[in-house]
This record gives C-alpha cells, sequence and structure tokens, in this order.
C-alpha cells in the first residue's frame, strides 16, 4: 500500500513539475523571443503579450509555493501553506487573470485598478483565515468568489459584444481579431476560477487542477501568438491624435464643414477609383486619412446612410467579386471563390463567406454553380435595338412574358413548357450605326455614371440597387405596387444614377413616397450635387434626342433617375 501511494506521489510530483516547467517556458518564450511561431504574419499587442508573460511568471512561483506541502506530514503545516497560497492566489494569479481579459480587448485601454477592486475582498478574507489559523471563514470566501465569477462573465461578455461591434465598424476584415476567440478565454479562465473554489475535495481534484492549468496555458500562449495588434493600424503620432469634433476644432478637419456630398465624392475618387478597398486589413483610420478626415466624422458619415464602415467596404469587394466572377465566367477562365475572394480584398474567405451572404443572400458557392449553371445571359441592352428601330417595324410579341410572374426564377422546365427559347426570347443584331457609337465607349470610364451592375447582383430588388446608386436597364419584374410588367422587363427603360435621382410621389393620404428611402436629401432640385439630371444635364439631352421620355417631367410624380422609349 505505502509503495503504491509512493508510486502515485511520484507520479503526480512529475505532472505537477512538468506543467510548472512548462509555464516557465511560455513567460521566457514571450519575454524574449521576436516574433510568433504559430502565425509567423501577425504581430502580437505588446500590452498582452507582457501581462500573459507575467501571469505566466506568477502561474510558476506559485507552484513552487505549493510543491513542499506535497512532502509534509504535518497538518497545521499543510493548511497554513495552503492558505498563505491562496492569498498569493487571490492578490496574484485571479488580477492577472482578469488584466489579460481587458487586454485582449483592444477597442480601448481598460484601466486595470477594477481588478484588484474586485479581489480586494478576497485578500482580506485569506489574510483573517490566516491571522486565525482557521479554515472557518472560506465558506464565505467561496460564496463571495462565485459571486464575483458572475459578475465578471456578465460584464464580459457585454465588453465583448462592444468589441463586437467596434470591429464591425472600423475594420472590413476581422481575421486575427476574432470575437468568439475573447468569449472562449474568458470562458476557460472563468471555469479554472470556479473550479480552483467549487471543486476543492473532489475526487482527483489535483489532477483534473493540473491538466485545466494545462490546457489554459497552451491556450493562452495561442491566442497572444494569433492575436493581432490591432494599433499598429491606426496608430498616430502625438502631434495627429484625434480630436472629437467640436465647434471650435471642426474648421481644422478638411471635411468637417463639407456636405455628404463632397464626402461621397471624396470616397468615390480615393476610395472606389482607385480600388482603395482591395486593400488587406483596411482600416476606418487608414480610410479616413486618405481622403484627409477623421475616424469620428466618416464613423457619422457611414451612420446617417445606413450603413457601417465594415458594410461598406465589404460591398464594394462583394461587388468586386462579382466582377471577376462574371469576366470569368464569360471568358471561360477557370477560377475559385477562395482566389478571387482573396483578389477582392478579402484576406480570410470565411469573413468574406458571411459578408457574401449578407450581401447576395445566399452562399458563395451556391451563387456561383447559378452563375456556371447559366444557359443564358440577357445583357439588358435591347433597347438600343428599340432606339434604331422605324415606326413601321413590327413589334416584338411579348404575349408569353405577360404570362410570367415578375421576379420568380424560370426553370429550363418551364421554358420548355411555355414553347422553348425560340418563343420565349429574343436574340437581334444591334444597327451598324449604333455599333459604331458604340465602339471605344464603357462606363468605367464616363464620369457621368458611377457603377452599372446587372440587377441580379441585387436579386432584382429595386430599393437595394437604387440605394447603391446602381445604373440599369432590364429586370423582369412588375411595376411596384401593380401587377402590371414593368418596361423594364422588354429593356425600353433605363434608370441612372438612381440615388441621387430619386422616385417622387404624393400618396392619397398626403405622405410622400420616396424611393429609394436614403435620397431623401436630393429631393430638392434646386441645389447643385453630384450626377444629378435635369435638362441642363447631358444625359437628359442625348436620352431625349434618341426618342425618350424623362421621367422628371411627368407632373403626377417625379421619377428623376428614369428614362423610357416612347411607344
Amino acid at each position: 500500500m505505502n509503495e503504491q501511494q509512493t508510486l502515485e506521489t511520484t507520479v503526480f510530483i512529475m505532472f505537477y513539475g512538468g506543467v510548472t516547467v512548462l509555464s516557465l517556458i511560455a513567460c521566457l518564450y514571450l519575454l524574449f523571443r521576436r516574433g510568433n511561431a504559430f502565425a509567423a504574419d501577425v504581430t502580437s499587442p505588446a500590452r498582452l503579450r507582457h501581462w500573459t508573460a507575467v501571469f505566466f511568471a506568477a502561474f510558476t512561483l506559485g507552484h513552487l509555493w505549493y510543491l513542499p506541502s506535497y512532502f509534509s506530514s504535518s497538518n497545521d503545516d499543510m493548511i497554513l501553506t495552503g492558505l498563505i497560497g491562496g492569498l498569493l492566489d487571490t492578490m496574484i494569479i485571479f488580477p492577472l487573470a482578469i488584466i489579460i481579459l481587458f487586454c485582449m480587448l483592444q477597442d480601448r485601454k481598460r484601466p486595470l485598478w477594477p481588478a484588484a477592486l474586485m479581489v480586494a475582498p478576497l485578500v482580506a478574507g485569506m489574510a483573517w483565515s490566516i491571522y486565525c489559523r482557521s479554515m472557518d471563514f472560506l465558506p464565505v470566501i467561496r460564496v463571495y468568489f462565485l459571486l464575483m465569477c458572475m459578475g465578471l462573465g456578465i460584464y464580459m461578455v457585454r465588453e465583448v459584444r462592444r468589441y463586437g461591434r467596434w470591429l464591425r465598424d472600423n475594420y472590413a476584415d476581422l481575421e486575427h481579431k476574432e470575437v468568439s476567440q475573447s468569449l472562449v478565454v474568458m470562458a476557460i479562465i472563468l471555469f479554472v476560477f470556479v473550479f480552483y473554489v467549487a471543486g476543492y475535495g473532489l475526487p482527483a481534484y489535483e489532477y483534473v487542477t493540473q491538466m485545466v492549468g494545462t490546457i489554459l496555458i497552451c491556450f493562452l500562449l495561442w491566442r497572444v501568438e494569433t492575436l493581432s495588434d490591432l494599433s499598429l493600424s491606426q496608430s498616430v503620432l502625438p502631434s495627429e491624435e484625434e480630436e472629437p469634433v467640436t465647434a471650435e476644432n471642426q474648421e481644422d478637419y478638411a471635411l468637417a464643414q463639407a456636405s455628404d456630398d463632397n464626402t461621397r465624392a471624396l470616397l468615390k475618387e480615393h476610395c472606389e477609383d482607385t480600388e482603395l478597398y482591395l486593400l488587406h486589413d483596411l482600416t476606418l483610420y487608414q480610410l479616413a486619412k486618405t481622403i484627409g478626415t477623421n475616424r469620428t466624422y466618416l464613423t457619422r458619415y457611414f451612420a446617417r446612410q445606413g450603413t457601417t464602415y465594415n458594410a461598406y467596404i465589404n460591398s464594394l469587394r462583394i461587388n468586386h467579386f462579382v466582377s471577376l466572377s462574371r469576366e470569368a465566367a464569360a471568358a471561360q477562365r477557370p477560377f475559385t471563390a477562395q482566389k478571387l475572394a482573396h483578389e477582392s480584398g478579402f484576406q480570410s474567405y470565411s469573413t468574406f463567406s458571411l459578408a457574401f451572404k449578407q450581401r447576395m443572400g445566399q452562399t458563395a458557392s451556391s451563387w456561383m454553380r447559378e452563375l456556371l449553371a447559366a444557359a443564358l445571359i440577357i445583357f439588358g441592352f435591347s433597347f438600343l435595338t428599340s432606339c434604331s428601330s422605324s415606326d413601321n417595324d413590327p413589334k416584338p410579341d411579348t404575349t408569353v412574358l405577360d404570362q410570367w410572374e415578375a421576379g420568380k426564377t424560370v426553370t429550363t422546365e418551364a421554358i420548355t413548357a411555355f414553347g422553348g427559347f425560340d418563343r420565349c426570347f429574343a436574340a437581334e443584331p444591334i444597327p451598324d450605326g449604333v455599333w459604331q457609337r458604340m465602339q471605344g465607349k464603357t462606363y468605367k470610364e464616363n464620369p457621368y455614371i458611377q457603377r452599372m451592375l446587372l440587377p441580379d447582383v441585387y436579386d432584382a430588388d429595386d430599393e437595394t440597387q437604387m440605394r447603391d446608386n446602381n445604373s440599369s436597364c432590364f429586370c423582369y419584374r412588375n411595376i411596384a405596387a401593380t401587377t402590371n410588367l414593368s418596361k423594364h422587363a422588354r429593356g425600353l427603360t433605363v434608370d441612372i444614377n438612381t440615388l441621387y435621382n430619386p422616385y417622387i410621389k404624393t400618396l392619397d393620404d398626403g405622405t410622400l413616397l420616396i424611393q429609394p428611402a436614403t435620397s431623401k436629401p436630393y429631393c430638392d432640385r434646386d441645389w447643385d450635387f453630384p450626377y444629378k439630371i435635369d435638362h441642363e444635364d447631358l444625359c437628359f439631352r442625348l436620352f431625349t434626342e434618341a426618342g425618350f421620355e424623362w421621367g422628371g417631367d411627368w407632373t403626377n410624380r417625379k421619377d428623376y433617375q428614369h428614362f423610357e422609349v416612347v411607344e
């Protein structure tokens, strides 16, 4: 029996010593190694790295303190050693663990004194127990400790959620910044705390404690190594630190007194036209600095547009991805979603997948399958043929189109049931004169049109594509709030720069209907802003000369973006 106890003690001491050595190695590694072993491309936050090294050092010293108690035969000495060890844990280990949780959230530099305040009653209770050399007060200490863990857990969940919102508002690519990892660290640390106190006296308590300690050391080391230092991407010189925009300092910023239109124009010039959004890990601070403003003003600008920095950048990237995909599919070039996502500015494919699904309403893989499987691509420019046709030209038979419900996906089986492609669709040659006028021209070099994507990109949702200032023609749908087929479904209507040229109608109850809803500032047509269409605009003159009617001239409603062929 004695030999068995000796063997069990020897095995445990070896295990205990191994955990102690592991903690010491982790401490020295964080203090002296330059660069990361787990993620060589990541620079860890120095503050977190240093505090974690201090935690490992305290962990090591704590293990060394408890070690003699395993060789002591005196019950009083073991109790005193345990009480002093508990005091050291509450004074050093527990506050350091809380500090590590604070340091992992990089949205702001949190004060560290609350950690000391939380453990102060524990320290007082353990000191009193040592003074009395009694364990009678320990149940009260345990109750407070569990309540402290509950309060800490609630506080950290709130702070992690706030941190997540801050990340989404300031960073387009969230790789190496994952909020979920912070929650996992918090859960592990709280579990260690609770088990340390509530599990005392359970079978195999000592072994489980060492195993949990090993897991904590390994996970903390991995988390520190793979967490990116966000201060590097938004650091400023002392003279460049940002101030809140106030009436006193407002003139110090280039855009503080500029309108949202000026900001939008600068974003187009310095971000969209230059494709700055393709820069991996582009931050809000970097974008604000590029266009000559500060993060506070730019954040407020995005809020007024009903969006966030993260949504703005990812929207541009998704559009770029869609464009690359369509170009590759049209040219029959092999491509993968991972490759195109990386070329579109996404450093993390998981971030891309989430952003794509939020933007497009379906996964990237399913969207690409539909793209590659499509047997027919309709380029909505059949209005060119209509423009060049004479009044004596026969009108195409569109009866079958009226039988289909707008907005529904047309399957191959449905087309076959209607009599095949020849009956449902018609392809007519573009007249030579029109074709010659088209040569060498592209909307990307046209300063009058900001964006031109197929409505499919927006799931044929008018409001969504209008908010994105998308110019388009063909879209098989009904007229809003009716069952009548829109001229868009026949390629006879063009909508230009839809955000800046809204649809406006006074309803029967006297309320004003504005589409898109975000274009309210552009209902006042008496002041100048980019992309505005009026009677002096080149866009108006070109379309009306080609036989189009402008919706801005209607009397019962105004549709300033709208040009349609007069039939």
